[in-house]
Order: structure tokens, then sequence, then C-alpha cells
């Protein structure tokens, strides 16, 4: 089976040659981003797990990382908006309450010791996000090579206990009046869905060398008047 990548506006010629004997299947496929998890926890901002500096730490997820997949993915982090803005269109003055700017980090821990604790040391940083907002995103190219690179600069050997971690730091941090709020944790991964603008045939029946035209269907043209 042969996948090929349609990209979005992208037009290239194509020539698929198959070498070999009896029939193939061919399938064109496009990539899709796919929620694989979605998670909601109540984070009380009074009782960070530590602090650094003005850095409040709050630790907002543990994910295992053997439930996703291996490839492509994307973490994302969101706070309800009156957290990081308090005021909005509200303020009268220059006052700011909330927070006023945040780090996301996406953690691999790994158990060195076996005690079930997270000692220094046994954390190992895949990737941050730094932004002055409530909404942050976390993007790994092949999460099955960051965690091989992971294991490897931790020393992991053999069987541990290990997991992913969610991290948010909040610098200048003044929590509202209920410090329990709702963060949202959601994670895509990428799945390959039928191609509906590259058409290939189903089968080909290869003696020794074959070749297949693809054929691009392009979306419905869509016209503007003019002004």
């Amino acid at each position: 089976m042969i996948h090929l990548w349609a990209g979005a506006g992208a037009r290239t010629s194509v020539e698929i040659v198959v070498e070999g004997d009896g029939v193939v299947g061919l399938r064109a496929v496009e990539p899709r981003l796919e929620t694989v998890l979605s998670y909601r926890s109540q984070l009380d901002l009074s009782t960070p797990a530590s602090t650094s500096g003005a850095y409040s730490v709050f630790d907002v997820a543990t994910i295992d990382p053997e439930t996703l997949p291996h490839g492509p993915l994307e973490v994302s982090l969101t706070l309800p908006y009156e957290v990081f803005d308090r005021l909005g269109r509200e303020r009268s003055s220059t006052a700011w309450e909330g927070y006023q700017y945040g780090v996301m980090a996406l953690l691999y821990w790994a158990d060195l010791d076996g005690d079930g604790l997270g000692d220094g040391g046994e954390y190992y940083v895949l990737s941050v996000d730094e932004r002055a907002a409530n909404a942050f995103r976390i993007q790994l190219s092949n999460l099955g090579e960051d965690l091989a690179e992971a294991r490897a600069a931790l020393g992991v050997a053999g069987e541990v206990e290990e997991a992913l971690l969610v991290r948010l730091a909040l610098a200048g941090l003044s929590p509202p009046q209920n410090p329990v709020v709702e963060a949202s944790v959601e994670v895509l991964g990428l799945s390959w869905r039928e191609s509906g603008a590259l058409m290939l045939p189903e089968d080909l029946t290869v003696d020794g060398r074959a070749w297949s035209p693809p054929r691009y269907r392009p979306p419905p043209r869509v016209s503007t008047p003019a002004i």
C-alpha cells in the first residue's frame, strides 16, 4: 500500500511505478489531527505544587505515554479567560488582575529509583510554550523519537514506571476569590483519512512492472463578485 500526501493548495505531478507480481492495493489518504485524549481537572490556584521566583507552579495532568500514538502530537492546555485577565473590558485603569505570563511544559518522568516519587534527575523537558495568554499549545513532530531521546538522557534501563506530566507556571498570579478553576487538556494525534482530492485505482495488477497515473479532483471553485 502506498500513502500519498496531497498538500492543501499544492499542485504536483506524481508518477507511481510498482514492480513485482500480483495485485497491489493503492490508497490515497490525507493527514488529520484527531483528539485522542481530553482531560479536565480542578486546579486550586491558591495551593501551587511549588514556587520559583515570581512563578507559581502547578501539576495539571499526568498521562501514560503508552496510551498515545508515537507520531506527531499536539498537547493543549486552556484556562478560563478570567483567570488570566479578571477585569477584561471592565478595566478602568492599567492595573492587571489575574496573571501576567504563563509557561506550559511537557515533561517526561521515569521512576529511576522505584520509590514512586518525582525526585530530582528523573525529569526530562520535552517542550515548552511561553505566552501571555490563557491557552497554551505544544507540538511534537514524533513522540516516539522524543521518548527515546528522553530515556537515553536519563539513563533509563529496563522496565520503569514512566509518565508524561503537563506542568504550568504562572508569573504574577493573583488568585480569584474562588481559586478552584477548571483546566482543560487536549491531546491530538495524527491519523489518515481517505483523500477527497487524489484518486487512485483500488487494485493494480502487476506483472513485472506497472504504472498508475493518479487523478486529481480539485475542490469546487468559489467565485466572489468584484467590488
